[in-house]
């Protein structure tokens, strides 16, 4: 049966079928996202990567407004100065006072690194955000994020 103007009694009903699977699907889609992102998080992610994720995010971000930012990292201290320290050398350590923190492994104490500081400073956000994504060269350091885009594999 039809009522004034030819239209159906259900017309122009919302959420019609068509849009609540629609809804559905990206609901899920999105769920699904955030499900992945979070288990890469915590599953795959290195520690320092996970430390370093909201710099990283940041850098380009801060990039918008101003050139320079402060910026607080983990250097590693060697006897010919100071550098950041890359995952490779560095590991998960929980203090005494039951803060999570990082320590230097074997094989970084063996190469000659001599301590960790957090070193807070001024660091220009284009090269601090490149270094994060392609990190050092040498042969024994792996950069952080390994040339990739955040968290991929």
């Amino acid at each position: 049966m039809k009522q004034k103007g030819g239209r159906e009694d259900d017309a122009g009903d919302f959420p019609s079928d068509r849009a609540v699977w629609t809804i559905g699907a990206f609901c899920f889609a999105l769920l699904s996202v955030f499900a992945i992102a979070g288990y890469r998080y915590t599953q795959v992610w290195t520690p320092l990567q996970r430390h370093y994720l909201t710099t990283y995010v940041g850098t380009p971000v801060a990039g918008a407004f101003r050139t320079d930012g402060w910026y607080t990292l983990l250097m590693a201290v060697t006897r010919k100065g100071t550098r950041m320290a890359l995952d490779n050398e560095v590991e998960p350590f929980v203090s005494e006072k039951g803060e999570s923190t990082f320590t230097l492994t074997e094989e970084a104490i063996k190469v000659g690194d001599l301590k960790l500081e957090w070193q807070r400073a001024r660091y220009d956000n284009a090269n601090l955000h490149e270094f994060l994504g392609h990190g050092y060269t040498r042969t024994r350091r792996s950069p952080i994020w390994r040339n990739r885009r955040c968290g991929t594999a």
